[in-house]
């Protein structure tokens, strides 16, 4: 679980908690599940609700965000499928245009999907919009051309939403948590 899941745990609110992994059909075989985030959640003061949903399926993610609330305070989109891939550090023509599908098609793209339902249900006082990805600079992310455009169109789509909301009193911000702690991370790092 994100430490950003905890600190919102930690203050008491409703979280809908989504993930395509769930405890009754799992994608991998790695651990964890919506329903281990949502209970770990509830466990720290909040209201963890899971949501089993696949991301890149635009409809979904609209009825799933419209279904329980008309009003949102915050979205924190997080929805990538990096790790269905092997990432490595190599030439942009070495690497498969899989990296592409899942850092581009699946990963900026339900960013965005995500904010564009959203948004319309957003409190207009104090709304949030957290996005996340790593800090980018000239010189790339490690290597790995697919991923760089990735974490720069977050970035931009940051400044973007932040510029066309801010006059509805939403505020669009992005965080760059490094490698979170999910459980491919974990498995690649072993457990450090």
């Amino acid at each position: 679980m994100a430490w950003y899941c905890t600190c919102i745990g930690e203050t008491g609110a409703t979280i809908y908690v989504t993930d395509i992994e769930s405890r009754n059909r799992k994608t991998s075989e790695l651990p964890g599940s919506v329903e281990d985030t949502a209970e770990q959640l509830t466990e720290r003061g909040g209201v963890g609700i899971p949501v089993r949903l696949d991301h890149t399926d635009d409809d979904a993610v609209a009825e799933t965000i419209k279904r329980e609330h008309g009003v949102l305070d915050l979205l924190v989109a997080n929805a990538f499928n990096g790790n269905a891939i092997p990432f490595k550090s190599d030439p942009f023509w070495k690497l498969s245009l899989t990296n592409w599908h899942n850092m581009i098609d699946n990963g900026l793209r339900n960013h965005l999907v995500a904010a564009w339902h959203a948004a319309p249900l957003l409190n207009r006082r104090k709304g949030r919009i957290v996005l996340t990805g790593l800090k980018t600079s000239d010189e790339g992310i490690m290597g790995n051309l697919f991923n760089d455009l990735a974490m720069n169109g977050i970035s931009k789509l940051t400044h973007a939403l932040n510029y066309e909301l801010s006059t509805h009193g939403v505020t669009s911000v992005a965080i760059s948590p490094g490698f979170t702690r999910t459980e491919a991370i974990m498995a690649v790092m072993g457990g450090n």
